[in-house]
């Protein structure tokens, strides 16, 4: 019954089929953002605090232990009074974040894997779906796509069993299995791109690092011209995106969000820094003693408030990723990074090492179809390789020789060969899985 609907909305005018699904809140959202329609700020928080500390058990007793008055809040600023979240007390205190001015059928629940791979379970209206649309549709537009004619190919983390592509004329996407990217699905991929001409890609910059390498290697090509690559949901690293434009003849455009719907912040102008969208929420910088940061170039952690998450709401929420300030006035990041356990490994010697140091993609895995870095144990790690047709002792001793020059002799490097990188819950795969706790 769902494909028949689906089959018949995707006939319908584009207007009509999201007026359906999505109803007015969808056309309210988008009419905001395109028409540059004047935001209050002050007044947006000011809601959202009232909102909490009304309906919500968790707030309520927040706010009455830090003394904190919602209804006098009169400066944006105002809000690091408020004690901040993570994830562990969301998890631990679930039933006390909801909101009781809705009722359980507008309850959907939403669960993520996140870098770490442990399950975060919390809810959002199921009419938020409409707002999110709204806001992504609006980010794509930046880059000449038009949600009423345009198609995209999406290399995601979308189940499709044996099935190595499927076509959603709802959505107007091709949809790739990325579970399935061999060589010879690869090339069977840039036939079906080839055939339909999507000129968007949507994906992870792990899969298009795979198809792009596949496309160099053996020669792939698509017979038309890409348009905007949006990638989102892991790191990018510098050498990787200069390779993909590279091989893809396109522009990369990534932003940032999260599962829980509180923070987005996007590329402009071709530039590689993120600005914040203030409708969407609200960001702040902390550093380590949870002090805010106001300065340009101090890296601290992202924490975020959500003007639409207002069913279970995320105030002050501790995301455990981290940027610095290109320009705080303006609201501009500079690159976003993961957990920064998760971006560095440990040496012998008690320093650490950025992952990004170590040149992500080069010559030296030209016959490389995939790998990732593992560390168990401080001062060694361990870095798992899936073999290409034509790799050979040659390439082993190259890399091994040229990563070991790179992380100097306070850190080993293991190689093990495997046939498949494990990805997270959610379908992502991280470069470096980090089980060394972070030292200080």
């Amino acid at each position: 019954m769902k494909k028949l609907i689906k089959k018949i909305l995707s006939h319908l005018p584009r207007d009509l089929s999201r007026f359906i699904i999505y109803g007015k809140e969808y056309f309210k959202v988008k009419r905001e953002l395109t028409e540059n329609a004047e935001f209050n700020e002050l007044d947006a928080m000011k809601n959202l605090l009232i909102h909490a500390y009304e309906t919500t058990i968790y707030y309520k007793n927040s706010f009455d232990a830090a003394c904190f008055d919602p209804y006098k809040f009169s400066n944006v600023e105002e809000i690091k009074e408020i004690s901040l979240i993570d994830k562990t007390s969301v998890m631990s205190n679930l039933e006390q974040f909801k909101s009781t001015k809705f009722q359980k059928k507008d309850f959907r629940i939403v669960t993520t894997g996140g870098t770490s791979g442990v399950q975060m379970r919390f809810y959002h209206h199921k009419k938020s779906a409409a707002r999110e649309l709204a806001f992504i549709d609006y980010i794509w537009s930046s880059v000449g796509y038009n949600y009423k004619k345009s198609w995209k190919a999406i290399f995601r983390n979308q189940v499709l069993g044996d099935e190595l592509y499927y076509v959603d004329r709802f959505n107007k996407n091709i949809v790739f299995n990325t579970y399935l990217m061999t060589n010879s699905n690869i090339k069977k991929m840039i036939d079906v791109m080839n055939k339909y001409k999507p000129e968007f890609i949507h994906g992870y910059p792990s899969a298009l690092l795979i198809l792009s390498e596949s496309m160099l290697t053996y020669g792939f090509k698509l017979n038309y011209k890409l348009k905007s690559l949006l990638l989102s949901s892991e790191n990018l690293y510098k050498g990787q995106r200069g390779f993909i434009e590279k091989v893809l003849k396109c522009k990369i455009f990534t932003f940032y969000g999260h599962s829980e719907l509180c923070g987005m912040a996007i590329n402009k102008n071709n530039d590689h820094h993120y600005h914040i969208l203030k409708k969407y929420g609200y960001i702040e910088l902390i550093d380590d003693n949870n002090e805010v940061i106001k300065e340009n170039g101090k890296m601290g952690e992202i924490v975020v408030t959500g003007y639409g998450s207002v069913i279970m709401p995320f105030i002050r929420y501790k995301t455990a990723d981290y940027s610095s300030y290109l320009d705080y006035e303006n609201g501009v990041l500079e690159d976003i990074k993961g957990r920064w356990t998760q971006e560095m490994l440990f040496t012998s010697r008690g320093n650490k090492i950025s992952i990004t140091a170590l040149n992500m993609h080069s010559d030296i895995f030209k016959n490389v179809c995939n790998y990732q870095f593992i560390q168990n144990e401080i001062g060694v790690v361990t870095l798992k390789l899936v073999k290409g047709d034509d790799f050979n002792d040659k390439d082993f001793h190259l890399i091994k020789t040229s990563l070991s020059e790179k992380l100097g002799r306070h850190l080993n490097l293991e190689i093990e060969y495997c046939f498949i990188i494990e990805r997270t819950m959610a379908g992502k795969q991280r470069f470096l899985v980090q089980n060394v706790k972070n030292q200080k």
